[in-house]
């Protein structure tokens, strides 16, 4: 029945840093139906209760991702490159998505596990 909100974020396509725009979600309004259900069990009414919804913000905003852009835009700005011990390989991040990107819920930036920028 809820329908979450979804959190901006950001995609990579052809170099370029793009902002996902959010989504507001629709949830139950659990309180609201927990006092409705009781009012019609201490009424002994028999009928319908309606659900009762209400509008769910996402914790990350696109206004909220400005940063994040900034440091993406370094991020790809240069060669990365993933590194393994003595291994390393090199990454065309500004080209696609490299799935080991996130923008945190506490909007401190990119976390990008152990990539060493060039």
């Amino acid at each position: 029945m809820d329908k979450p909100p979804v959190n901006a974020a950001l995609e990579f396509h052809d170099g370029q840093v793009l902002v996902v725009d959010h989504q507001e979600g629709l949830v139950v309004d659990q309180a609201a139906l927990v006092e409705a259900l009781d009012e019609k069990l201490r009424d002994l009414a028999a009928g319908e209760v309606e659900v009762p919804m209400v509008v769910a913000v996402p914790d990350i905003q696109a206004v909220d991702t400005a940063e994040a852009v900034e440091r993406a835009r370094i991020m790809i700005s240069g060669e990365v490159k993933l590194r393994s011990g003595d291994k390393t390989w090199p990454m065309s991040v500004g080209r696609s998505r490299p799935p080991w990107t996130t923008v945190r819920r506490d909007r401190a930036l990119l976390q990008a596990g152990s990539v060493h920028l060039a």
